[in-house]
């Protein structure tokens, strides 16, 4: 049968006993606390416990009422922390608190021997078994660590443009107790200007005793600032400027054929459907078409002893400098020529006989 999670009135046990006891019940009996605290040899263990008298110290209101869940903010747990009321001698550590950030569960069993070695008056009618106790923490995130060692190799390198870091290995994010700054430091840093390659030590927080110490490694990228999309542009549509917003990208990242400049996509129409927020290519674009499809127009070719124009006939849009092909409207020939403006197209010369 399962023992009842809280007594009261014991009878007293040794003050020494009891103090031994309980941070070895705090030690093994917590989920998480795979350490005792405090050491007894150690020279910062107290030497006296303070403790509710079941005879003469309890509160007149009544049980104690244990809290189920509780939040602490400091490297022990200590008696008072425990309950809903005020405790006599509440100051007492009675176990070590979880690390930053993280939650341990103390159980019936260390329940029950603290309220015994306190001499608490506990209410007996909360029916859970057990009390989650969570630590407060502050978190150094990743981009806070990208931060400052793109600072460090700026100042290192002289670089002024934009940078972008990628690591290999290393921790990139912090839990941290409340009572210490939440910043880092760079020391140690290492770069290869020849490969943008680096090797530095992290440490948390920047000035101050360190907490943390933690060597990262990884690659420095250029990134500058390109035009992209900011909706979906179907085919055939015309990209407008207020189609475009601007974006900071790797210079890796970015292609040859890579429209770089704004002016490059306005006024040109997509030739297949383009997604939001990628780079646009010259060949995704053409011009906004001069001829259209089946509009008539003249069709000539031009050498160093003549010129012959005829009557043609579009047979697909074109834009200046387009090849595209079209149909001499008298013999019905199809020819490809090259699109000169709204109403003519030109015919390389090795298509003149294809003219009549």
């Amino acid at each position: 049968m399962r023992p009842s999670p809280f007594t009261c009135k014991f009878a007293i046990a040794p003050i020494g006993l009891a103090f031994g006891f309980l941070f070895t019940a705090a030690a093994s009996q917590a989920d998480s606390a795979a350490t005792m605290w405090p050491d007894p040899a150690s020279a910062d263990a107290p030497t006296q416990i303070a403790y509710q008298n079941a005879d003469a110290d309890i509160d007149s209101t009544g049980p104690l009422q244990m809290k189920q869940n509780v939040v602490v903010d400091a490297p022990v747990i200590r008696l008072g922390d425990l309950f809903n009321q005020p405790v006599s001698g509440g100051d007492t550590p009675v176990a070590p608190a979880p690390k930053p950030g993280q939650t341990i569960s103390l159980d019936y069993r260390f329940l029950n021997q603290l309220a015994r070695a306190y001499r608490l008056d506990v209410s007996q009618t909360q029916k859970f078994d057990r009390i989650l106790v969570a630590r407060k923490a502050q978190l150094i995130k990743a981009d806070t660590v990208t931060a400052a060692v793109a600072e460090a190799i700026q100042q290192r390198t002289q670089h002024s443009a934009n940078l972008d870091i990628a690591f290999d290995s290393g921790q990139l994010q912090f839990t941290l107790p409340t009572n210490v700054e939440a910043t880092v430091g760079v020391q140690g840093l290492n770069f290869d200007p020849s490969t943008n390659r680096f090797v530095a030590v992290l440490v948390v927080p920047a000035n101050g005793p360190t907490l943390i110490s933690q060597q990262v490694i990884g690659t420095v990228y250029e990134k500058m600032e390109v035009p992209v999309l900011n909706r979906l542009v179907s085919a055939g549509d015309t990209i407008q400027a207020n189609d475009i917003d601007w974006v900071s990208t790797r210079i890796d990242q970015i292609y040859p054929s890579s429209l770089t400049d704004a002016q490059q996509m306005i006024g040109r129409v997509a030739k297949r459907p383009l997604p939001a927020g990628q780079l646009v290519r010259a060949n995704d674009v053409i011009n906004q078409p001069a001829v259209r499809k089946n509009s008539l127009i003249t069709i000539a070719v031009q050498t160093a002893q003549m010129s012959l124009t005829v009557r043609g006939k579009a047979l697909e849009d074109g834009a200046i400098g387009q090849s595209i092909r079209v149909m001499n409207v008298n013999s019905h020939k199809q020819l490809v020529g090259v699109v000169k403006d709204a109403a003519t197209v030109i015919i390389p010369s090795t298509g003149l006989m294809a003219m009549n």
